[in-house]
């Protein structure tokens, strides 16, 4: 499909045809599915980040960085 939209002569179909081919990658990763028919996600990164990011500006004044660490991991691991 790609190379039948850069091969088209219409230079904006040509463009879209070359940055089909630049991430085609990508797109295929981006629609890809796993054994369950559900797709892959980093939504489950993105939540420890944010909750990481939430306990780091409630926890600002903490003299000790061993109890900070204890405290992100406890709400970490039971969330």
């Amino acid at each position: 499909m790609a190379k039948r939209l850069k091969d088209s002569g219409n230079e904006i179909l040509s463009s879209v045809g070359a940055t089909y081919s630049k991430w085609a990658a990508q797109i295929a990763n981006g629609t890809a599915r796993n054994q369950a028919g559900r797709r892959y996600t980093n939504s489950t990164a993105e939540n420890d980040n944010n909750h990481l990011k939430t306990i780091i500006k409630a926890a600002y004044g903490y003299r000790s960085f061993d109890r900070f660490r204890k405290r992100a991991l406890i709400i970490i691991t039971y969330k």
